[in-house]
């Protein structure tokens, strides 16, 4: 996996994520991107490690053992830990309570089991929210030349009025990856009325084995009838997103 990204990202605004299945799909990304896990008791001391597994219905995850590896033992034995995450889209922080990691053992390796957060803080880097979408329910996304056909297609993961990530999954040029290059996106949501918006690259991320590149786009020169759409899309997804919480509240 190879990334490139721009130093101007936007500001980095706070957002506390409490909803579980918006906790799980976070982890899940941060999963996704391979991110790196850093441990800390408090101290000076800090423990390198990585997300290996989510079990959604027992409520736990899994985490390869720390490096340095004497922190291995010293963790399950700490009043209390703080886990965090640096991602492409910001890093996130978490608290672990004290006696909740435990070792085991997956797929015939050691690894540590601890409970999945119950709030998570993550510190965006744009100026507005960011919905992501619902698996399964994320809109086309196609890029355009300049006579406005269709190059190549994807599907959106997430957005905001400000800017969005989508995933493009065969055959994307690596020139469409480059920081700061200008893309002309169709967006079709479900159920509402398709449109296009100007935007530039801020960060991208190439997925070798699966042929793909994940890339944040900011848009530009926005006018206000397809700024109304990307206010209607983000409030489309927080809607379908309370309503799955509901439905799972409900079984």
């Amino acid at each position: 996996m190879t990334s490139v990204s721009s130093s101007a990202d936007g500001d980095v605004e706070p957002q506390y994520l409490t909803v579980p299945a918006e906790i799980y799909m976070h982890l899940v990304r941060l999963q996704k991107a391979k991110a790196v896990l850093m441990l800390s008791m408090g101290g000076g001391q800090r423990y390198r490690s990585s997300l290996l597994q989510i079990d959604r219905q027992t409520g736990r995850m899994a985490i390869d053992e720390v490096v340095p590896l004497d922190g291995n033992n010293l963790l399950r034995h700490a009043p209390g830990l703080t886990m965090s995450a640096q991602s492409d889209a910001g890093p996130s922080y978490w608290q672990i309570p004290a006696g909740t990691l435990q070792g085991g053992v997956l797929d015939g390796l050691p690894c540590h089991w601890l409970p999945l957060p119950a709030e998570i803080r993550y510190m965006q880097r744009r100026r507005a929210f960011r919905a992501s979408f619902l698996i399964g329910q994320a809109p086309p996304l196609a890029i355009l030349d300049e006579d406005g056909a269709v190059v190549a297609e994807g599907e959106m993961l997430d957005v905001s009025e400000h800017g969005c990530r989508f995933m493009i999954k065969v055959g994307a040029p690596l020139e469409w990856a480059a920081s700061r290059q200008r893309l002309q996106l169709r967006i079709e949501p479900q159920g509402l009325t398709a449109f296009e918006v100007a935007g530039e690259v801020r960060h991208a991320v190439e997925l070798n084995r699966q042929e793909a590149f994940m890339i944040g786009i900011h848009f530009l020169q926005v006018e206000p009838a397809v700024s109304r759409r990307l206010s209607q899309l983000v409030v489309q997804v927080q809607r379908e997103r309370r309503r799955q919480q509901l439905a799972m509240d409900l079984d």
